[in-house]
């Protein structure tokens, strides 16, 4: 995903990571780090302390890890998280809850129930859905009772991070705007699409 966003090749000027209390930006380095440049920003190299840890896949909080070293990164361990934190779902559902296509999420949950370990069932008329034995899987991942476990809630990052970016996004066009006006009626008209992205993440 982080390919989609380099601006290595791009004619859009990159700009300074960094602003200061006054919403300025820093001097430019001298000396840039790669890393950062290649995605559009500025900032001084840096060297890695080397300081932190793996993330600990025995916190159910940390599940994503822990079923991401299960089956890769990738549509497949989304797929099962969903189905983890909800009773069942459709391919357009899981797709548009984990940021996809509902052709790929509903390939990666075919292959999934191939495995017989997810379920398909037809809800409605027509409508296929998917679901899995919650006591079964959280019995597996964590060895403990269903009656014990106490389940992560489901968060919509990809409302979550949508709702975050306009944010960034909207300041940096009402600081342009040279009428208060014209300011305070943008930042009103974002503020309700964002407001609405921030209700859907939970």
């Amino acid at each position: 995903m982080l390919r989609t966003l380099r601006k290595i090749d791009s004619d859009v000027p990159s700009e300074m990571l960094f602003q200061t209390k006054q919403g300025k930006p820093y001097p430019q380095p001298k000396n840039n780090s790669i890393i950062f440049r290649d995605y559009g920003f500025l900032r001084d190299e840096f060297s890695l302390r080397k300081m932190s840890k793996s993330v600990s896949v025995v916190a159910k909080s940390n599940i994503r890890f822990l079923l991401r070293a299960l089956f890769g990164i990738g549509s497949r361990s989304e797929c099962i998280l969903y189905l983890l934190t909800h009773e069942a779902g459709h391919p357009a559902e899981v797709a548009n809850a984990i940021g996809i296509s509902v052709r790929g999420a509903q390939d990666a949950l075919i292959e999934l129930a191939e495995s017989g370990l997810v379920f398909t069932r037809i809800k409605g008329k027509r409508m296929m859905e998917y679901w899995l034995s919650q006591e079964r899987w959280w019995k597996f991942l964590f060895g403990m009772n269903f009656e014990e476990i106490k389940k992560p809630i489901w968060l919509d990052w990809v409302s979550l991070f949508s709702a975050l970016m306009n944010i960034w996004k909207t300041l940096n066009e009402i600081e342009k705007s040279k009428s208060d006006y014209m300011r305070s009626s943008k930042l009103r008209e974002s503020m309700e699409m964002i407001n609405l992205e921030f209700k859907k993440s939970q």
